[in-house]
Order: C-alpha cells, then sequence, then structure tokens
C-alpha cells in the first residue's frame, strides 16, 4: 500500500470524524487494524464514538476499471485515421467517444471505431460538427491548427444514469467488503460504518464518477447491495468531492 493511498484514506477518516463532531459527538481515531499485522480486523479504521468503538471501513466510488484500457485501445486505434481526416480537409477536430468494453467483441467494438471515424470524415468535409444518435459521440469543428483532440466519455455502460455508472463501477469492490471486512467486524462484535468516497486517489488513472453530489443518487445505487447483506452496514456515510460528509443510511449511534 502507498503512502498516497494512505494520505488519501486519512484525509477521508479525518473528513468523518469532523462530520461526527458536528453532530454533537466525541469521537476519537483509535487506529488502522489495516496497517497493524497483529490486529484481527482489516478495516481501514476504528474510532471511538462516544465510548463506543466502530469498525470504519473506506472504499472510493471509482469508475469502472474497464474505462481505462478501453479508453487507450480506443485512441490508439482512432488517432492516425483521425489525424488523416483533419489534414484532408485542413481543419481542427475535437472527437468524443464512448469507450468500448471488450466484451461486446471484436467485431462490434470495430465497428463503432469506424463509425467514429466516419462521423468525423461528415463533419470534416461538411464543416459542421456531427453528433452520434447514441448521445456520446460526436466531431466538433474548431478553430485552431490542424489535427485532432480525443475526448474520452467516462462511461463504458453506454447508460448515463448515474446510479447504473455508480453500481457499475463500485459492485465488485462493495460486495467483498461487506463479505469480509466488515463482516468479520461485525461478528467481532463492533458495530460498522461504511464511507464511501467521490475524492479520487492522487496518482491513480482511475478517477470516481462524476456529477454524484446528491447523496440520494449514491445511495440508489448501493442499497441493493447492502439490502444483499442487510445488518452488516450500520451507518453509511458519503464524502463528495464538495462541502462536508454526509450521512445516508442511519442505524443510529449507540450509546454506553
Amino acid at each position: 500500500m502507498t503512502q498516497d493511498k494512505f494520505d488519501h484514506e486519512d484525509e477521508a477518516l479525518q473528513a468523518l470524524v469532523d462530520g461526527l463532531v458536528a453532530r454533537g459527538h466525541e469521537v476519537t481515531l483509535a487506529g488502522h487494524p489495516d496497517r497493524d499485522p497483529g490486529h484481527p480486523l482489516t478495516v481501514d479504521g476504528i474510532l471511538v464514538v462516544d465510548g463506543i468503538d466502530w469498525a470504519v471501513d473506506h472504499c472510493l466510488l471509482s469508475q469502472d476499471n474497464r474505462l481505462i484500457p478501453a479508453a487507450d485501445e480506443a485512441v490508439k486505434k482512432l488517432t492516425g485515421d483521425l489525424e488523416a481526416v483533419a489534414h484532408e480537409f485542413g481543419c481542427a477536430l475535437v472527437v468524443s467517444f464512448q469507450p468500448q468494453d471488450r466484451a461486446l467483441g471484436r467485431a462490434t467494438i470495430d465497428a463503432y471505431y469506424r463509425s467514429v471515424i466516419q462521423l468525423s470524415r461528415e463533419a470534416a468535409a461538411s464543416g459542421q460538427s456531427k453528433f452520434g444518435d447514441d448521445g456520446f459521440t460526436s466531431t466538433q469543428i474548431v478553430p485552431g491548427p490542424v489535427g485532432v483532440d480525443l475526448i474520452s466519455i467516462a462511461n463504458i455502460t453506454g447508460n448515463a444514469r448515474l446510479d447504473t455508472q455508480i453500481a457499475q463501477g463500485i459492485g465488485g469492490a462493495l460486495e467483498k467488503k461487506l463479505t469480509k471486512q466488515l463482516k468479520n467486524a461485525k461478528d467481532a462484535g463492533y458495530p460498522v460504518m461504511l464511507l464511501l468516497d467521490q475524492h479520487p486517489r492522487p496518482g491513480s488513472r482511475n478517477g470516481t464518477v462524476w456529477l454524484t453530489n446528491h447523496g440520494n443518487t449514491v445511495l440508489a445505487a448501493v442499497k441493493p447491495v447492502l439490502d444483499l447483506h442487510a445488518g452488516i452496514v450500520d451507518q453509511l456515510w458519503y464524502r463528495p468531492l464538495s462541502g462536508p460528509v454526509q450521512l445516508l443510511q442511519d442505524g443510529n449511534i449507540p450509546r454506553p
């Protein structure tokens, strides 16, 4: 585990502490079990809240991990042909595309790349921007030197709904936490907090799902997974990109 990850985790846990204190609780960060080989738990933190020890785990609201390799492949496949179009017509192009899931199959993916190139050729030939029917793909003619700027849409699901994008990105990691780290903590007698985090980890190419400042969107995405493991998470918190942490689901904090 890198220092960047530790620092990011510490920042998130401090935001949670601040949120609890703002609600009138006395809170102390008592330790990091995942950094202590001798500790029986592997959660990210132990918070003492009003005299009660809570197990806390931190989970990024990551984009789908298929996104980066899919976007890299698209850039590699599209750049040469689109540069050729730009130079043939003497124009500057800004081309947006949706990364393609490899599960779609080679034929479908290659057909999509050809459609992007064809759309760009039509735009360059007409001198007018063109937009695909999928709501993601477009070619815009812009002032500037001859060439191409490629913009990858941060969505591999083909679904514009944020809750779907969140579920695709976090589902596997959340399932693992609910069946391992957090279940072990619950079985050991700890009340459990889960902190979902929209802040991307420094140094990581994989970002987090954007435009999710509204906590209800996040809750709608993760609740089906939480419901499959009812009773594990007592409190669900969310740290958006801006503003304080939000309490999304409350099983109440026990008093000593």
